[in-house]
């Protein structure tokens, strides 16, 4: 995991995740343009629930936290909503 916390702008959804697999489920991930999407967990939260990033799903944010590499996954430490998508 990285030491340095970034910050990422994008839409956050929830797209479906491991299908077919004990792990399928609908998971957060952050969209932008032109850039994959990014799979997010908020730190602390179940990753079968995400209840704090679903208070944000189809809204455009600012997440805050690290990547982990190992898990592929970038760990929420905050989020904040973002007026709209034009700077993004």
């Amino acid at each position: 995991m990285s030491d340095v916390k970034v910050e990422h702008l994008g839409k956050i959804v929830f797209l479906p995740y491991a299908s077919g697999s004990k792990s399928d489920s609908l998971r957060p991930f952050l969209v932008r343009p032109d850039v994959l999407p990014l799979r997010l967990h908020y730190n602390g939260s179940n990753p079968f629930k995400e209840d704090e990033l679903f208070k944000c799903a189809d809204k455009f944010c600012k997440v805050i936290g690290y990547k982990d590499e190992k898990q592929n996954v970038f760990l929420v430490s905050s989020v904040e909503f973002v007026s709209d998508g034009k700077n993004i």
